[in-house]
């Protein structure tokens, strides 16, 4: 499970979208949002081991490194 709103206050669905949807590009790897659990806290991802393990990294990174991915978004 995902909850966008521990990664950063301006991380939302939206966002997780994007990321899930750009991991699952990057890598080749089946991943996608599988249930909407609790709007804005809770989202199960489901898909290839890879791609899973894939976001969980890049989700760390991003909360670790305090990175808001809306002020780099374009």
């Amino acid at each position: 499970a995902v909850n966008p709103s521990r990664i950063s206050k301006s991380f939302n669905d939206a966002t997780l979208c994007e990321v899930v949807d750009t991991v699952s590009d990057e890598t080749n790897f089946l991943l996608e949002i599988a249930n909407y659990n609790v709007e804005g806290q809770q989202y199960v991802c489901a898909g290839e081991l890879l791609a899973l393990e894939t976001l969980k990294n890049v989700l760390n990174y991003l909360k670790v490194k305090k990175i808001d991915i809306q002020q780099h978004a374009g």
